[in-house]
């Protein structure tokens, strides 16, 4: 697996692949001390709304390890990040952690198991979670275009400005050398009706001084007319730059409209109870044939498929055979019963057993959603 802008998988053995998404997850472990946890659950919630207003990283879950430690807690974030900028996101946890009720946060966890936090670059596969941060990423684009169309914008009118000056400027000397020819032609003709030996030489360099002025106005009347050109042109970008500058202010009006942001955040609306956190070995050289039928498998699932990431190289999770590699999904269902039917169909499905054949050690964690335990009702979306 390298690393860098692309996150390449697999060998000669399934041709590799590609499975990287452009976002990061992140993922957090706390332990909390008993009695902390109201405490804890608050500053939590304090720093999911710090870093959806300033960095639209959005937290998807919240909840209790139920096969596990109890008061184990994991965290999902959807970071709209690509990997290429690992440390631009580090650099946000670095600002996060030197807030001061960063610290109340770590005053709620034992001390003895500290809290983790691992970015993870986020795979290609369908999730909730990819859906919401493309739609993100993509306002964030339109913001970026809208900022970049307006300084263009303000650029060519400068030019413009310096262009019409120009222009103006080269029409006075146009019509100030015409004024002089029109003199000098009175005066030529005026010592031509008076024709003498003696005006000869007078006449003649009159002629010259005319014919230089003349010259002078064939110069001005092309530079007026480049000048004229590039003011066109500027225009033309102009007009382009201000229709660019419209069109993507109406696609931010659409994607900010509160119906359509509220469909697209629903995911966090309506996220079930119970969560399993699978950590996979996939064998070496078959990351793309897992890819392929993990992405098949997902709609075999009666689950929802809500995340799935690796870690960085050499940061895999313990366990698998040298060469393999580490992926995270994060899987989402209603209750015990349904997890039931649905391990009882996977023992059926072929396209499981074959995922089976190329896979190594996994470790499951099976989680409660916070909120199913505490029966807090889950606030809307923060607005970007």
């Amino acid at each position: 697996m390298s690393d860098g802008e692309g996150r390449k998988s697999g060998d000669a053995a399934d041709g590799g692949g590609e499975v990287a998404a452009d976002f990061m997850i992140l993922r957090t472990f706390s332990m909390t001390k008993p009695g902390a946890k109201a405490l804890y659950m608050n500053a939590l919630n304090w720093q999911a709304a710090w870093l959806q207003e300033h960095f639209n990283w959005v937290r998807v879950v919240v909840g209790y390890a139920l096969t596990d430690i109890p008061e184990r807690v994991l965290e999902i974030y959807g970071v709209p990040l690509p990997e290429k900028d690992m440390d631009v996101a580090r650099k946000v946890l670095e600002s996060l952690h030197a807030q001061p009720e960063y610290a109340l946060l770590l005053e709620c966890c034992r001390e003895d198991l500290p809290r983790e936090e691992e970015l993870l670059p986020a795979l290609g596969f369908d999730t909730r979670l990819k859906e919401v941060i493309e739609a993100i990423m993509a306002e964030q684009g339109l913001v970026v275009r809208r900022r970049s169309a307006l300084q263009e914008f303000e650029r060519l009118r400068g030019e413009l400005a310096t262009a019409d000056a120009s222009v103006k400027k080269l029409e006075g000397q146009v019509a100030e050398a015409n004024e002089r020819i029109a003199k000098l032609e009175v005066e030529l003709e005026e010592l031509e009706g008076r024709r003498s030996r003696n005006l000869e030489d007078q006449i003649r360099q009159l002629r010259d001084k005319i014919n230089k002025e003349r010259v002078r106005l064939r110069r001005l009347d092309d530079d007026l007319k480049a000048a004229k050109e590039h003011k066109a042109g500027l225009e033309s970008q102009q007009a382009k730059t201000q229709q660019e500058l419209t069109q993507v202010e109406q696609l931010l009006r659409e994607a900010m409209d509160p119906v359509k942001r509220a469909q697209t955040y629903e995911m966090m609306l309506n996220l079930p109870a119970y969560f399993l956190n699978v950590t996979i070995h996939v064998k070496p050289g078959f990351m793309k044939t897992f890819e392929e039928g993990m992405q098949t498998l997902a709609h075999d699932f009666k689950w929802d498929f809500l995340a799935a990431g690796r870690p960085l190289p050499g940061t895999g999770a313990p366990g698998g055979e040298p060469g393999s590699e580490t992926v995270m999904n994060l899987w989402g269902f209603k209750d015990a019963n349904n997890l039931y039917q649905q391990m009882l169909e996977l023992q059926e499905n072929v396209r499981f057993a074959a995922l089976e054949e190329i896979t190594g050690d996994e470790s499951q964690m099976l989680m409660c959603d916070w909120e199913a335990l505490s029966g807090m009702k889950r606030p809307p979306p923060l607005h970007l």
